[in-house]
């Protein structure tokens, strides 16, 4: 496994092939991949300004992101270079969309039209009848709104693409026993909302009303006032049930540590003997440092994930 940290000064780059440690994260409600990363530094003077950081692995393309931090630095006799990065489609989560009910649009135009964001793609051109944006809603929001409209289901990244539905055929992982070294199971009920009220487009208070399931079976109080959400306009109990569905997310999950590395995506399928039984992964997390190479998988367990 030969790991490359590439650097980008413009259309021209260095490449640096010894790893000291690295950290790199995928999670189904985090709008970017997140890497963190150290190598020994072939270029003591600096890099220049460095525009775009990839990681390759075995000469393939793992991951490509943005300058979020570079220390060059000396350090008992070497130099080294560390890095934090995140995936492009982190800008979506900074850019906002003008006000305003935006209807019969693709999916891509909704997201190229008001700015063109470097090296995002986009799923598909599905269209829908309209995404209202009000005030401080940013691309990310636009992009849970359409998902969530057209499929049910949480949008998630792979790589810079931008996916809204679930893979058609998800490649699928069975981890070796022999590599596994640890595994365990974990309930989080932080996030639940028992209640949410929600106001009628004319102000009157608790038009419509939802509990949370899960929050009454954990003795959960928790209400919430909400305004109108003309987001789900035609379909204002939508509206609820998708506030109830995510605030469960992460309630439950299975995870495992094993000794190496698979390339896991978001909505790839994992087995592990009985304990994991072709479920989807939610989250990965590989590490590389004194103990080797590391990866470990979760498999959420709740309204989005192997429910």
């Amino acid at each position: 496994m030969e790991l490359t940290l590439r650097l980008y000064a413009g259309d021209s780059y260095i490449d640096e092939t010894t790893c000291i440690g690295l950290s790199l994260e995928r999670e189904a409600y985090t709008p970017y991949t997140q890497l963190s990363a150290s190598f020994l530094s072939t270029a003591p003077d600096g890099y220049g300004a460095v525009s775009r950081i990839e990681l390759l692995l075995d000469d393939a393309l793992l991951f490509c992101g943005t300058t979020d931090l570079v220390d060059c630095y000396w350090k008992n006799g070497a130099h080294l270079v560390k890095v934090r990065s995140r995936s492009f489609t982190a800008a979506l989560a900074q850019n906002e969309f003008p006000q305003g009910m935006y209807t019969n649009i693709t999916f891509a135009q909704l997201m190229t039209d008001f700015c063109q964001m470097p090296h995002v793609t986009y799923e598909n051109e599905t269209r829908t009848n309209y995404i209202a944006v009000k005030e401080g809603t940013t691309a990310w929001d636009c992009v849970v709104a359409f998902g969530y409209k057209l499929t049910d289901h949480y949008p998630y990244i792979v790589d810079n693409c931008v996916m809204l539905s679930p893979p058609a055929a998800p490649v699928q992982h069975t981890v070796d026993a022999a590599q596994v070294t640890a595994y365990g199971e974990t309930a989080d009920s932080t996030r639940i909302i028992s209640h949410y009220h929600m106001e009628e487009i004319d102000g009157t208070p608790n038009a419509y009303e939802s509990e949370n399931a899960a929050a009454a079976a954990s003795e959960i109080v928790r209400h919430k006032q909400i305004t109108f959400d003309r987001q789900f306009s035609y379909f204002p109990m939508q509206a609820l049930a998708f506030r109830n569905a995510y605030s469960c997310r992460q309630c439950r999950s299975k995870y495992l540590v094993y000794n190496g590395f698979g390339n896991e995506q978001i909505g790839d399928k994992v087995s592990f003997g009985a304990f994991m039984d072709n479920m989807t992964i939610s989250r990965v997390l590989l590490t590389v440092g004194q103990q080797g190479v590391r990866t470990k998988l979760w498999a959420y367990q709740d309204e989005f994930y192997n429910k």
